[in-house]
């Protein structure tokens, strides 16, 4: 049984009445944890040469731009947007009635 069938029956009682339809999709969260980590490397990265060059030209003064806070909000909203997408993509599909259906009609091709 996996997890999304513990889950099912956890919550719905039934271990079939949620699923993906794309699991494999799922493994790409991995790179939604990983994302905010590369951000933090790269602005370090930079604020480290930036801080080099005001050193050589004795600029002094506020920086706007290199606010934090900012950065942080802009990163979690980022990653709260790739989470959200990488769910999408694997489509959960949620019912609880299941019913075989016999069908007859005439398909109609335009």
């Amino acid at each position: 049984m996996n997890i999304t069938a513990k889950i099912s029956k956890w919550l719905f009682e039934d271990a079939e009445f949620m699923r993906w339809e794309n699991p494999a999709v799922l493994w790409l969260l991995i790179l939604v944890l990983i994302y905010p980590i590369v951000v933090y490397r790269q602005r370090k990265k930079f604020l480290n040469n930036l801080l080099q060059i005001i050193a050589q030209h004795n600029i002094s003064g506020r920086l706007p731009y290199l606010s934090g806070n900012l950065l942080f909000w802009r990163t979690f909203i980022v990653s709260i947007a790739l989470m959200f997408m990488v769910f999408a993509g694997a489509n959960l599909q949620v019912g609880g009635q299941k019913q075989k259906v016999e069908k007859e009609g005439i398909d109609i091709v335009f």
